[in-house]
């Protein structure tokens, strides 16, 4: 059986799968997979730049985990991402996988912070997603919903927030994410806390 794990998803403080820089925080990101079968899996591991969708070609990592193992990829590690890398991953394998990833943030004070999220299975990817919280500067906390296009065409994306606040993007091409900082939702006011 194919599993793809596919990179959409809800992370605190910065998104996923990016080293973003900016006035506030630097940010790296590591994901284990886990072979979920007795047998031995072999995959790879697959970039793409956040803004084009284009595919990493030179970062890409080959794998094999053995039955009921599993593997950490550091993307600070992957020597062959541009600098400055923001985007998106898919692991590909031919036995049954799951992935789980931890975006760590460090702002220019030395705090840092951590976001965890689960990938998902291409079967899985879907038109319509919920988030179970939306914050913007509730005690501090502002989140990121990262979407990536698993598709093969450009799609418009849209969210509607509870208390009717929105904010979309149009053109996002198949490979691409787009982040929807909650820190700039139009007209969403300070202290907000919602889905």
């Amino acid at each position: 059986m194919k599993r793809t794990v596919s990179a959409i998803s809800i992370a605190l403080v910065l998104g996923l799968l990016a080293t973003f820089a900016s006035a506030q925080f630097t940010s790296v990101t590591s994901f284990q997979v886990q072979n979920l079968s007795t047998e031995t899996v072999n995959g790879q591991v697959q970039f793409y730049d956040a803004s084009t969708g284009a595919e990493v070609v030179a970062a890409t990592a080959p794998f094999t985990i053995t039955g009921s193992s599993s593997l950490l990829f550091t993307q600070g590690n992957n020597e062959d991402l541009p600098t400055g890398f923001n985007g998106s991953v898919v692991v590909t394998a031919d036995q049954p996988v799951a992935a789980i990833g931890v975006q760590e943030a460090t702002n220019t004070a030395g705090q840092r912070y951590q976001g965890t999220y689960g990938g998902f299975s291409s079967d899985m990817a879907s038109d319509v997603f919920y988030a179970p919280t939306v914050m913007k500067a509730f005690y501090g906390y502002t989140t990121e919903i990262s979407v990536q296009n698993a598709g093969s065409g450009p799609v418009d994306v849209s969210v509607a927030y509870d208390g009717g606040y929105t904010d979309s993007v149009t053109g996002l091409q198949p490979g691409a994410v787009h982040r929807f900082d909650n820190g700039a939702t139009p007209s969403m006011p300070n202290g907000y806390i919602g889905y």
